[in-house]
Protein backbone atom coordinates (compact mmCIF):
# COMPACT_ATOMS: atom_id res chain seq x y z
CA UNK A 1 0.00 0.00 0.00
CA UNK A 2 1.51 3.68 -1.21
CA UNK A 3 0.14 6.17 1.44
CA UNK A 4 0.84 9.62 -0.18
CA UNK A 5 -0.83 13.20 1.08
CA UNK A 6 -2.27 13.94 -2.27
CA UNK A 7 -3.14 12.10 -5.33
CA UNK A 8 -3.97 13.88 -9.01
CA UNK A 9 -5.53 12.23 -11.00
CA UNK A 10 -5.46 13.50 -14.53
CA UNK A 11 -2.49 14.62 -15.82
CA UNK A 12 -4.05 17.87 -17.83
CA UNK A 13 -3.72 21.65 -17.53
CA UNK A 14 -5.92 21.13 -14.04
CA UNK A 15 -3.63 18.00 -13.04
CA UNK A 16 0.17 17.94 -13.81
CA UNK A 17 0.75 22.09 -12.78
CA UNK A 18 -0.92 21.58 -9.41
CA UNK A 19 0.88 18.52 -8.75
CA UNK A 20 4.21 20.45 -8.87
CA UNK A 21 2.79 23.10 -7.01
CA UNK A 22 2.13 20.63 -4.48
CA UNK A 23 5.18 18.60 -4.22
CA UNK A 24 6.96 22.34 -4.54
CA UNK A 25 5.27 22.72 -1.14
CA UNK A 26 6.39 19.72 0.77
CA UNK A 27 3.16 17.25 0.08
CA UNK A 28 4.02 14.01 -1.18
CA UNK A 29 2.48 13.83 -4.46
CA UNK A 30 1.42 10.37 -6.52
CA UNK A 31 -0.21 11.90 -10.47
CA UNK A 32 -2.36 9.30 -11.94
CA UNK A 33 -2.89 9.74 -15.87
CA UNK A 34 -4.42 7.04 -18.11
CA UNK A 35 -2.95 8.72 -21.56
CA UNK A 36 -0.36 11.44 -21.91
CA UNK A 37 1.27 14.07 -19.91
CA UNK A 38 -0.39 16.97 -20.64
CA UNK A 39 -4.13 16.01 -21.37
CA UNK A 40 -6.63 16.67 -23.93
CA UNK A 41 -5.43 20.53 -24.19
CA UNK A 42 -1.66 19.98 -24.82
CA UNK A 43 -2.12 16.78 -26.54
CA UNK A 44 -5.02 17.00 -28.80
CA UNK A 45 -6.68 20.80 -28.60
CA UNK A 46 -5.58 23.61 -27.55
CA UNK A 47 -1.55 23.13 -28.34
CA UNK A 48 -2.02 21.75 -31.92
CA UNK A 49 -4.78 23.22 -32.98
CA UNK A 50 -3.30 26.91 -32.30
CA UNK A 51 -0.37 25.27 -34.34
CA UNK A 52 -2.18 24.77 -37.35
CA UNK A 53 -3.70 28.37 -36.43
CA UNK A 54 -0.33 29.99 -36.58
CA UNK A 55 0.69 28.40 -40.35
CA UNK A 56 -3.05 29.18 -41.03
CA UNK A 57 -1.84 33.07 -40.29
CA UNK A 58 1.23 32.93 -41.94
CA UNK A 59 -0.70 31.41 -45.32
CA UNK A 60 -2.80 33.91 -45.36
CA UNK A 61 -0.10 36.87 -45.14
CA UNK A 62 1.94 34.96 -47.95
CA UNK A 63 -1.31 35.32 -50.35
CA UNK A 64 -1.88 38.85 -49.55
CA UNK A 65 1.45 39.49 -50.24
CA UNK A 66 1.72 42.00 -52.68
CA UNK A 67 0.34 44.75 -50.69
CA UNK A 68 3.39 44.39 -48.60
CA UNK A 69 5.53 45.20 -51.99
CA UNK A 70 6.39 41.61 -52.26
CA UNK A 71 5.51 40.78 -56.10
CA UNK A 72 5.14 37.47 -57.95
CA UNK A 73 5.93 35.66 -54.71
CA UNK A 74 5.53 31.63 -55.15
CA UNK A 75 5.46 28.92 -52.74
CA UNK A 76 4.47 25.90 -52.20
CA UNK A 77 2.17 24.21 -48.78
CA UNK A 78 3.05 20.97 -47.93
CA UNK A 79 0.80 20.02 -45.07
CA UNK A 80 2.93 17.05 -43.75
CA UNK A 81 5.65 19.95 -42.89
CA UNK A 82 2.97 21.62 -40.81
CA UNK A 83 1.92 18.54 -38.86
CA UNK A 84 5.72 17.81 -38.23
CA UNK A 85 5.93 21.21 -36.61
CA UNK A 86 2.66 20.64 -34.79
CA UNK A 87 4.25 17.66 -33.63
CA UNK A 88 7.84 19.17 -32.69
CA UNK A 89 5.76 21.85 -30.44
CA UNK A 90 3.45 19.31 -28.65
CA UNK A 91 6.56 16.71 -27.79
CA UNK A 92 8.69 19.93 -26.46
CA UNK A 93 5.96 21.16 -24.26
CA UNK A 94 5.38 17.39 -23.06
CA UNK A 95 8.80 16.75 -22.14
CA UNK A 96 8.82 20.27 -20.99
CA UNK A 97 5.76 18.82 -17.95
CA UNK A 98 7.64 15.71 -17.62
CA UNK A 99 10.94 17.39 -16.41
CA UNK A 100 9.24 19.72 -14.18
CA UNK A 101 7.40 16.42 -12.49
CA UNK A 102 11.08 14.84 -12.38
CA UNK A 103 12.32 17.89 -10.79
CA UNK A 104 9.47 18.33 -7.90
CA UNK A 105 9.65 14.28 -7.39
CA UNK A 106 5.89 14.18 -8.02
CA UNK A 107 5.53 10.40 -8.78
CA UNK A 108 3.91 9.51 -11.93
CA UNK A 109 1.96 6.22 -12.41
CA UNK A 110 0.52 5.66 -15.68
CA UNK A 111 -3.51 4.00 -15.53
CA UNK A 112 -7.05 4.04 -14.67
CA UNK A 113 -7.19 5.12 -11.80
CA UNK A 114 -10.81 4.26 -9.54
CA UNK A 115 -11.69 4.39 -5.91
CA UNK A 116 -12.06 2.03 -4.01
CA UNK A 117 -13.03 3.94 -0.87
CA UNK A 118 -12.79 8.06 -0.03
CA UNK A 119 -9.12 7.24 1.14
CA UNK A 120 -7.99 4.74 -1.71
CA UNK A 121 -7.40 4.70 -5.44
CA UNK A 122 -6.65 1.75 -7.00
CA UNK A 123 -4.92 1.70 -10.53
CA UNK A 124 -3.09 -1.20 -12.25
CA UNK A 125 -3.30 -3.54 -9.20
CA UNK A 126 -1.62 -1.16 -7.16
CA UNK A 127 -3.25 0.41 -4.28
CA UNK A 128 -3.04 3.84 -3.36
CA UNK A 129 -3.92 5.78 -0.21
CA UNK A 130 -4.13 9.29 0.35
CA UNK A 131 -5.06 12.04 2.80
CA UNK A 132 -6.58 14.14 -0.05
CA UNK A 133 -7.60 13.73 -4.05
CA UNK A 134 -8.07 16.06 -6.67
CA UNK A 135 -9.89 15.20 -9.65
CA UNK A 136 -8.92 16.42 -13.09
CA UNK A 137 -10.10 13.78 -15.60
CA UNK A 138 -11.26 16.33 -17.70
CA UNK A 139 -13.78 16.06 -20.35
CA UNK A 140 -14.69 14.22 -23.65
CA UNK A 141 -15.87 14.64 -27.07
CA UNK A 142 -20.19 14.88 -27.28
CA UNK A 143 -21.23 12.44 -30.01
CA UNK A 144 -24.63 13.04 -31.19
CA UNK A 145 -26.05 9.57 -32.77
CA UNK A 146 -27.13 10.84 -36.21
CA UNK A 147 -27.83 8.49 -38.41
CA UNK A 148 -24.70 6.98 -39.73
CA UNK A 149 -22.55 9.13 -37.44
CA UNK A 150 -19.97 5.84 -37.07
CA UNK A 151 -18.77 6.30 -40.74
CA UNK A 152 -14.79 6.00 -39.81
CA UNK A 153 -14.44 9.55 -41.87
CA UNK A 154 -17.07 11.00 -39.30
CA UNK A 155 -14.00 12.54 -37.14
CA UNK A 156 -14.07 14.09 -33.56
CA UNK A 157 -11.70 17.49 -32.62
CA UNK A 158 -8.46 14.89 -32.01
CA UNK A 159 -9.02 12.37 -34.90
CA UNK A 160 -9.39 15.04 -37.20
CA UNK A 161 -5.79 16.55 -35.93
CA UNK A 162 -4.87 13.30 -36.73
CA UNK A 163 -5.75 13.32 -40.64
CA UNK A 164 -2.36 12.87 -42.38
CA UNK A 165 -3.90 14.54 -45.90
CA UNK A 166 -5.54 17.53 -45.75
CA UNK A 167 -9.50 17.37 -46.78
CA UNK A 168 -10.63 18.33 -50.14
CA UNK A 169 -13.96 19.27 -48.26
CA UNK A 170 -15.37 19.11 -44.57
CA UNK A 171 -18.81 19.48 -43.28
CA UNK A 172 -18.46 20.98 -39.50
CA UNK A 173 -21.73 20.28 -37.56
CA UNK A 174 -21.82 22.50 -34.85
CA UNK A 175 -20.58 26.06 -34.86
CA UNK A 176 -19.45 26.54 -31.37
CA UNK A 177 -15.52 27.09 -30.50
CA UNK A 178 -14.49 24.09 -32.16
CA UNK A 179 -16.22 24.53 -35.11
CA UNK A 180 -15.61 27.50 -35.86
CA UNK A 181 -11.49 27.35 -35.26
CA UNK A 182 -11.51 24.03 -37.62
CA UNK A 183 -13.73 25.94 -40.20
CA UNK A 184 -11.18 29.30 -40.66
CA UNK A 185 -8.34 27.31 -40.22
CA UNK A 186 -8.92 24.49 -42.79
CA UNK A 187 -10.43 27.06 -44.68
CA UNK A 188 -7.58 28.95 -45.09
CA UNK A 189 -5.45 25.82 -46.21
CA UNK A 190 -7.40 25.64 -49.32
CA UNK A 191 -10.22 22.86 -47.88
CA UNK A 192 -13.79 23.93 -48.78
CA UNK A 193 -15.87 24.21 -45.36
CA UNK A 194 -19.86 24.26 -44.65
CA UNK A 195 -20.62 24.60 -40.96
CA UNK A 196 -24.43 23.32 -39.91
CA UNK A 197 -25.24 24.61 -36.46
CA UNK A 198 -28.49 24.01 -34.74
CA UNK A 199 -28.82 27.29 -33.07
CA UNK A 200 -29.40 30.32 -35.07
CA UNK A 201 -26.04 31.87 -34.95
CA UNK A 202 -22.78 30.11 -34.91
CA UNK A 203 -21.24 31.00 -31.61
CA UNK A 204 -24.39 31.02 -29.48
CA UNK A 205 -22.42 31.52 -25.65
CA UNK A 206 -20.97 34.96 -27.27
CA UNK A 207 -22.06 38.33 -28.04
CA UNK A 208 -24.48 38.19 -30.95
CA UNK A 209 -22.21 41.45 -32.54
CA UNK A 210 -18.88 39.00 -32.23
CA UNK A 211 -21.56 35.81 -33.74
CA UNK A 212 -22.87 37.93 -37.02
CA UNK A 213 -19.41 39.83 -37.69
CA UNK A 214 -17.83 36.16 -37.35
CA UNK A 215 -20.38 35.15 -39.90
CA UNK A 216 -19.27 37.77 -42.31
CA UNK A 217 -15.40 37.20 -42.17
CA UNK A 218 -16.22 33.19 -42.40
CA UNK A 219 -17.89 33.79 -45.34
CA UNK A 220 -15.72 35.58 -46.75
CA UNK A 221 -12.89 33.34 -46.05
CA UNK A 222 -15.58 30.93 -48.39
CA UNK A 223 -17.09 29.30 -45.39
CA UNK A 224 -20.86 28.03 -45.90
CA UNK A 225 -22.52 28.50 -42.86
CA UNK A 226 -26.03 27.05 -42.08
CA UNK A 227 -27.59 27.84 -39.15
CA UNK A 228 -31.23 26.96 -37.22
CA UNK A 229 -30.14 23.61 -38.88
CA UNK A 230 -30.20 19.88 -37.82
CA UNK A 231 -27.91 17.50 -39.69
CA UNK A 232 -30.59 14.77 -39.97
CA UNK A 233 -28.51 11.45 -41.82
CA UNK A 234 -25.08 10.55 -43.16
CA UNK A 235 -24.80 8.44 -45.88
CA UNK A 236 -21.78 6.55 -48.02
CA UNK A 237 -22.29 7.10 -51.15
CA UNK A 238 -19.41 5.63 -53.46
CA UNK A 239 -16.96 6.85 -50.54
CA UNK A 240 -18.47 10.31 -50.77
CA UNK A 241 -20.43 10.95 -47.77
CA UNK A 242 -24.03 12.60 -48.12
CA UNK A 243 -25.11 14.95 -45.70
CA UNK A 244 -29.39 15.43 -45.09
CA UNK A 245 -30.00 18.10 -43.29
CA UNK A 246 -33.31 20.18 -42.41
CA UNK A 247 -33.84 23.84 -41.34
CA UNK A 248 -36.73 24.57 -38.66
CA UNK A 249 -38.00 26.02 -41.50
CA UNK A 250 -38.61 22.62 -43.17
CA UNK A 251 -36.11 23.08 -45.99
CA UNK A 252 -34.23 20.43 -46.76
CA UNK A 253 -30.36 20.65 -47.39
CA UNK A 254 -28.18 18.03 -49.16
CA UNK A 255 -24.50 18.44 -49.41
CA UNK A 256 -21.61 16.25 -49.90
CA UNK A 257 -17.88 15.98 -48.22
CA UNK A 258 -15.09 14.13 -47.78
CA UNK A 259 -14.48 13.90 -44.07
CA UNK A 260 -17.27 14.99 -41.82
CA UNK A 261 -16.18 16.93 -38.49
CA UNK A 262 -18.42 16.55 -34.98
CA UNK A 263 -18.10 19.41 -33.22
CA UNK A 264 -21.07 19.15 -31.28
CA UNK A 265 -19.09 19.85 -27.59
CA UNK A 266 -17.91 17.60 -24.62
CA UNK A 267 -18.69 16.20 -21.49
CA UNK A 268 -17.42 15.32 -18.23
CA UNK A 269 -15.25 12.46 -18.23
CA UNK A 270 -15.58 10.68 -14.38
CA UNK A 271 -17.41 7.23 -14.88
CA UNK A 272 -14.64 5.08 -14.81
CA UNK A 273 -13.66 6.64 -11.23
CA UNK A 274 -16.33 4.59 -9.60
CA UNK A 275 -17.78 8.08 -7.61
CA UNK A 276 -21.61 6.41 -7.00
CA UNK A 277 -19.42 3.53 -4.35
CA UNK A 278 -18.59 5.89 -2.32
CA UNK A 279 -20.97 8.83 -3.07
CA UNK A 280 -19.89 11.14 -4.78
CA UNK A 281 -22.65 13.31 -5.89
CA UNK A 282 -22.73 14.04 -9.86
CA UNK A 283 -25.48 15.31 -11.91
CA UNK A 284 -26.08 15.61 -15.49
CA UNK A 285 -23.08 18.29 -16.06
CA UNK A 286 -20.36 16.35 -13.86
CA UNK A 287 -19.24 16.10 -10.32
CA UNK A 288 -20.41 18.66 -7.88
CA UNK A 289 -18.56 20.74 -5.58
CA UNK A 290 -18.25 23.82 -3.14
CA UNK A 291 -16.62 26.91 -3.68
CA UNK A 292 -13.54 25.58 -2.69
CA UNK A 293 -14.00 22.15 -5.34
CA UNK A 294 -14.51 19.90 -2.56
CA UNK A 295 -17.32 17.13 -3.67
CA UNK A 296 -19.83 15.91 -1.55
CA UNK A 297 -16.40 13.43 0.31
CA UNK A 298 -14.49 16.56 1.61
CA UNK A 299 -11.29 14.93 0.93
CA UNK A 300 -12.25 14.60 -2.96
CA UNK A 301 -11.49 17.63 -4.66
CA UNK A 302 -12.72 18.27 -8.68
CA UNK A 303 -11.54 20.29 -10.65
CA UNK A 304 -11.72 21.46 -14.79
CA UNK A 305 -13.72 20.15 -17.12
CA UNK A 306 -15.10 17.29 -15.16
CA UNK A 307 -17.16 19.44 -13.44
CA UNK A 308 -19.21 20.12 -16.64
CA UNK A 309 -19.53 23.45 -16.74
CA UNK A 310 -16.58 26.53 -17.41
CA UNK A 311 -14.21 23.89 -19.90
CA UNK A 312 -11.50 26.06 -20.38
CA UNK A 313 -7.93 24.65 -19.59
CA UNK A 314 -7.07 28.20 -17.70
CA UNK A 315 -9.62 28.04 -15.56
CA UNK A 316 -8.57 23.97 -14.76
CA UNK A 317 -5.44 25.14 -13.66
CA UNK A 318 -6.63 28.22 -11.53
CA UNK A 319 -9.71 26.20 -9.80
CA UNK A 320 -6.85 23.20 -8.69
CA UNK A 321 -5.04 25.99 -7.03
CA UNK A 322 -7.73 26.87 -5.08
CA UNK A 323 -8.26 23.44 -4.29
CA UNK A 324 -4.97 23.00 -3.25
CA UNK A 325 -4.63 25.93 -1.18
CA UNK A 326 -8.13 24.57 0.73
CA UNK A 327 -5.64 21.75 1.47
CA UNK A 328 -3.28 23.38 2.52
CA UNK A 329 -4.99 25.94 4.54
CA UNK A 330 -3.75 29.04 2.77
CA UNK A 331 -6.33 31.48 1.90
CA UNK A 332 -7.27 32.12 -1.87
CA UNK A 333 -9.73 34.42 -3.58
CA UNK A 334 -9.31 34.19 -6.95
CA UNK A 335 -12.74 35.59 -8.80
CA UNK A 336 -14.34 32.64 -11.26
CA UNK A 337 -16.85 35.17 -12.24
CA UNK A 338 -14.48 36.91 -14.60
CA UNK A 339 -12.91 34.77 -16.94
CA UNK A 340 -11.50 35.19 -20.25
CA UNK A 341 -12.43 32.94 -23.51
CA UNK A 342 -10.60 33.58 -26.53
CA UNK A 343 -11.32 32.07 -30.33
CA UNK A 344 -8.67 31.60 -32.31
CA UNK A 345 -10.09 32.14 -35.71
CA UNK A 346 -8.93 34.53 -38.37
CA UNK A 347 -9.37 37.74 -37.29
CA UNK A 348 -9.05 36.17 -33.33
CA UNK A 349 -11.80 36.48 -30.95
CA UNK A 350 -12.06 37.42 -26.92
CA UNK A 351 -14.31 37.96 -24.57
CA UNK A 352 -15.04 38.63 -20.85
CA UNK A 353 -17.81 39.34 -18.88
CA UNK A 354 -21.59 40.31 -19.75
CA UNK A 355 -22.85 40.21 -22.82
CA UNK A 356 -24.90 43.09 -24.16
CA UNK A 357 -27.99 40.43 -23.78
CA UNK A 358 -26.99 39.97 -20.56
CA UNK A 359 -26.33 43.11 -18.83
CA UNK A 360 -29.75 44.26 -20.34
CA UNK A 361 -31.62 41.26 -18.74
CA UNK A 362 -29.87 41.99 -14.96
CA UNK A 363 -29.17 45.59 -15.06
CA UNK A 364 -30.45 48.81 -16.49
CA UNK A 365 -28.90 52.42 -17.84
CA UNK A 366 -25.58 50.50 -19.27
CA UNK A 367 -23.88 51.96 -21.75
CA UNK A 368 -22.11 50.23 -25.00
CA UNK A 369 -19.51 51.55 -27.24
CA UNK A 370 -17.51 49.83 -30.19
CA UNK A 371 -14.23 51.10 -31.43
CA UNK A 372 -13.41 49.65 -35.29
CA UNK A 373 -9.71 48.44 -35.62
CA UNK A 374 -9.56 50.27 -38.86
CA UNK A 375 -9.13 53.71 -37.01
CA UNK A 376 -6.16 51.95 -35.18
CA UNK A 377 -2.73 52.80 -36.39
CA UNK A 378 -0.96 49.80 -35.42
CA UNK A 379 -3.60 47.51 -37.08
CA UNK A 380 -3.93 49.08 -40.50
CA UNK A 381 0.48 48.75 -40.51
CA UNK A 382 -0.26 45.58 -39.97
CA UNK A 383 -3.04 45.07 -42.82
CA UNK A 384 -5.12 43.34 -40.13
CA UNK A 385 -7.92 45.76 -39.62
CA UNK A 386 -11.40 43.87 -40.08
CA UNK A 387 -13.17 43.80 -36.16
CA UNK A 388 -13.51 45.87 -33.63
CA UNK A 389 -13.69 46.23 -29.76
CA UNK A 390 -17.04 46.65 -27.92
CA UNK A 391 -17.50 47.52 -24.51
CA UNK A 392 -20.30 47.80 -21.86
CA UNK A 393 -20.08 49.24 -19.19
CA UNK A 394 -22.72 50.14 -15.57
CA UNK A 395 -22.20 53.12 -13.76
CA UNK A 396 -18.89 53.73 -14.61
CA UNK A 397 -17.80 50.32 -14.26
CA UNK A 398 -16.66 47.82 -17.14
CA UNK A 399 -18.70 44.85 -17.18
CA UNK A 400 -18.32 43.22 -20.72
CA UNK A 401 -15.57 43.59 -23.54
CA UNK A 402 -15.90 41.94 -26.48
CA UNK A 403 -13.42 42.03 -29.21
CA UNK A 404 -13.28 40.42 -32.89
CA UNK A 405 -9.65 41.16 -34.42
CA UNK A 406 -6.17 41.45 -34.28
CA UNK A 407 -4.24 39.91 -31.32
CA UNK A 408 -7.54 39.68 -29.76
CA UNK A 409 -6.36 37.12 -26.98
CA UNK A 410 -3.87 39.29 -25.72
CA UNK A 411 -5.83 42.89 -25.39
CA UNK A 412 -8.43 41.17 -23.55
CA UNK A 413 -6.26 40.83 -20.23
CA UNK A 414 -5.75 44.99 -19.85
CA UNK A 415 -10.06 44.45 -20.24
CA UNK A 416 -9.74 41.61 -17.63
CA UNK A 417 -7.55 43.62 -14.99
CA UNK A 418 -10.21 46.59 -15.42
CA UNK A 419 -13.49 44.32 -14.53
CA UNK A 420 -12.01 42.25 -12.07
CA UNK A 421 -10.40 45.77 -9.87
CA UNK A 422 -13.35 47.72 -10.68
CA UNK A 423 -11.55 50.30 -11.90
CA UNK A 424 -13.52 53.31 -12.34
CA UNK A 425 -13.34 53.75 -16.45
CA UNK A 426 -12.39 57.45 -15.86
CA UNK A 427 -9.44 57.05 -14.23
CA UNK A 428 -8.86 53.72 -16.80
CA UNK A 429 -8.87 56.35 -19.72
CA UNK A 430 -6.07 58.81 -18.03
CA UNK A 431 -3.54 56.03 -18.03
CA UNK A 432 -0.78 56.52 -20.87
CA UNK A 433 -1.06 53.79 -23.42
CA UNK A 434 2.02 53.75 -25.97
CA UNK A 435 1.48 54.67 -29.72
CA UNK A 436 1.11 53.11 -32.22
CA UNK A 437 -0.57 50.00 -30.67
CA UNK A 438 -3.28 47.71 -30.95
CA UNK A 439 -4.17 48.39 -26.98
CA UNK A 440 -5.15 51.61 -27.83
CA UNK A 441 -7.83 50.41 -29.81
CA UNK A 442 -9.40 49.94 -26.14
CA UNK A 443 -8.41 52.54 -24.29
CA UNK A 444 -10.55 53.97 -27.48
CA UNK A 445 -13.17 51.87 -26.89
CA UNK A 446 -13.44 52.89 -23.28
CA UNK A 447 -13.12 56.81 -23.59
CA UNK A 448 -16.33 56.83 -25.70
CA UNK A 449 -18.34 55.43 -22.68
CA UNK A 450 -17.51 58.67 -21.40
CA UNK A 451 -18.54 61.15 -23.94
Amino acid sequence: MIVKDLVVIGAGPGGYDVAVKAAMSGLSVTLIEKAEIGGTCLNHGCIPTKALYHHAHVLRELKSSDELGLLNLRFDFDYSKVLERQSEVVNQLVNNIKQMLVKANVEIIYGTASFVDDCTVKVNDIYIQAHNFIIATGSKEKIIPIEGYNHSKVLTSKEILELKVLPKKLVIIGGGVIGVEMASIFSEFGTKVVIFEYMDRILPLFDEDISSRLKIYLKKQGVEIYTDTLVEKISDDHNQLMIKAKTKKGKEIEVDSEYILMSTGRVANFEHLNLEEINVMVDKKGIVVNENFQSTIPNIYAVGDVLGKTMLAHVATFQSYKALDHILGKENNTNFKVIPSCVFTLPEIATAGLTESEAKITLTDILVNKFLFRANGKALTMGESEGFIKVISHHNKLIGVHIIGPHASTIIHEAILIIEKGLNINEVVNVIHAHPTLSEALLEALKGLNE
